[in-house]
């Protein structure tokens, strides 16, 4: 993971001269952790323990 973000930031400065789909990328990992943080902070209360309650 870090090296990938690594990659990432480094490719904004045309360092390696390849400027290829960086705000793509960067806003994928951007939505990405989002729904992560959604889909851990809306966790169904549906247990096996809650049916027979």
């Amino acid at each position: 993971m870090i090296f990938a973000v690594l990659w990432l930031f480094l490719g904004y400065f045309d360092i390696f001269g390849m400027k290829i789909a960086n705000p793509a990328h960067t806003a994928g990992l951007i939505i990405g952790l989002l729904m992560g943080l959604w889909d851990n902070r809306h966790k169904p209360n549906n247990t096996k323990h809650d049916q027979y309650i």
